[in-house]
């Protein structure tokens, strides 16, 4: 089993050639500071040393036993809903409070 390595999308590819904006798919990155885990195989090796100056790589510490089976489903990682923090749910924006308090800002007050 190859060592793996938690490779990280941190420069944007905007302003580089082409190849280089295929490497970064090819990887499957999408946006900036999106992470993925992946094997240390002789491509994808290739393919970081390609661009190392678009990303941020660093190896990842194998902390489960080869012995255990893993299971990677779904259902297995998504735990029960996350409750929100810092009471989100009365948030209100700046547009609903004029809209409550009757003031849109399109009435222009004319003194004279």
């Amino acid at each position: 089993m190859h060592k793996q390595l938690k490779v990280t999308y941190i420069r944007s590819a905007i302003g580089r050639s082409f190849k280089q904006k295929r490497v970064v798919r090819a990887l499957g990155f999408k946006r900036l500071k999106q992470s993925r885990i992946v094997e240390a195989t002789p491509s994808m090796l290739g393919m970081i040393r390609k661009i190392p100056h678009l990303l941020e790589v660093v190896p990842v510490a194998s902390s489960v036993d080869s012995t255990e089976p893993v299971s990677l489903s779904e259902s297995d990682e998504a735990g029960p809903p996350a409750e929100p923090t810092g009471g989100s749910q009365n948030v209100e924006t700046a547009v609903e409070k004029e809209v409550r308090d009757g003031n849109t800002g399109t009435e222009v007050e004319r003194n004279g």
